[in-house]
């Protein structure tokens, strides 16, 4: 079937379906969901971010970040330090990068 890019998706439908692949993934899922070649049309990075932590891409999770960051997405910025959504990203330097650049690095 043909990617039709011109499907728009609501921002909370995306966030509300990519924290159940979190959640499902998080909670012993072993073949989590893939994204597809399909892009969704959004104007919000924070659906994105929370798909891409959900399957574990942590390029794709820190490049969205980077981007919610830079828009203030409250939805993902609130709970960096505290979310245990954020776990599996936590120990890697580009999230600390992300803290101080959100200046939740408490410097």
């Amino acid at each position: 079937m043909p990617c039709n890019s011109s499907i728009r998706l609501s921002s909370k439908i995306l966030i509300h379906i990519t924290k159940l692949v979190a959640t499902s993934t998080r909670y012993g899922s072993t073949n989590p969901p893939r994204a597809t070649s399909c892009p969704a049309t959004t104007t919000s990075p924070t659906p994105l971010f929370w798909a891409y932590l959900g399957i574990g891409d942590k390029d794709k999770t820190f490049e969205w970040l980077d981007r919610a960051i830079d828009e203030f997405a409250f939805i993902v910025i609130m709970g960096l330090k505290t979310q245990p959504l954020f776990d599996s990203i936590r120990d890697d330097p580009r999230f600390a990068a992300a803290l101080a650049k959100a200046r939740l690095d408490n410097t």
